[in-house]
């Protein structure tokens, strides 16, 4: 169970980060 709650986290953590650099990168671009 924790290891499937660390994976979560993780996997959240990474889509946070994708969202962030695409959003900033569109922003940069306009």
């Amino acid at each position: 169970m924790s290891c499937v709650n660390y994976t979560s986290i993780f996997f959240y953590r990474v889509v946070i980060i994708f969202l962030y650099y695409s959003t900033g990168w569109q922003a940069y671009v306009r």
